[in-house]
């Protein structure tokens, strides 16, 4: 495994300080160490990898025990945590998503945590498309709550309102993040993960852990 590969864009937080460069380059990643388990190769690979998904990657650190990818697809800012310590065992990805607006300001208050189960790929998913028309309406749908205090997991009256109608679609969505993720972490470190088979119930596969507003 890497010991630790590092893209740092200095904005590390979600407070509008992003500047958003063109795509192209958009990923350069900067080998600062590995061991004899990984070459330049696995890095080169897991690079190109990330470039087809056409995410702009904001910041990646690779430690010996986590992952850390933030990276923005329109105008959403994700970070996602991954736990290397034994991919055997992992089931689930978390995200952090905020909106952020046109110039990379603050356009939604909210900040979501949703996490979801990893479920196992299709044979027939080559590249997926990452269209993300339901997250955005689901923040639309927080704003439009006017909701005034943070929201948990056990807020399931609330979480319910927000869901309806459209759950299936944004676990489709994240689920497809999903996908592009683990197929990263895969060509990374050469380790399989492996997922589950697709939920007879969506609301067992997807959770909103917590919804808080950013301060200031």
């Amino acid at each position: 495994m890497l010991g630790k590969v590092l893209h740092i864009n200095p904005t590390s937080d979600y407070q509008g300080n992003s500047k958003r460069r063109g795509r192209g380059g958009a990923l350069k990643t900067v080998l600062r160490s590995f061991n004899q388990n990984s070459d330049y190769s696995d890095i080169s690979a897991a690079s190109n990898f990330l470039r087809k998904t056409n995410w702009l990657i904001n910041q990646l650190n690779q430690g010996e025990d986590t992952l850390n990818l933030d990276f923005s697809i329109d105008e959403f800012r994700i970070k996602v945590d991954v736990d290397l310590r034994d991919l055997s065992k992992l089931s689930r990805l978390l995200y952090t998503v905020h909106q952020m607006g046109k110039d990379k300001q603050t356009t939604n208050s909210f900040v979501a945590v949703v996490s979801i189960d990893i479920i196992e790929k299709p044979r027939n998913l080559y590249e997926p498309k990452f269209k993300l028309d339901t997250i955005r309406e689901f923040f639309s749908r927080i704003k439009d709550l006017k909701i005034s205090s943070d929201i948990s997991r056990y807020d399931t009256s609330l979480i319910n309102i927000l869901l309806e109608g459209i759950i299936n679609n944004l676990y489709n969505e994240f689920k497809l993040l999903n996908f592009a993720i683990i197929e990263f972490i895969r060509v990374l470190t050469l380790q399989e993960i492996s997922g589950k088979t697709e939920p007879t119930e969506v609301y067992d596969a997807i959770t909103i852990e917590k919804i808080y507003s950013l301060k200031g």
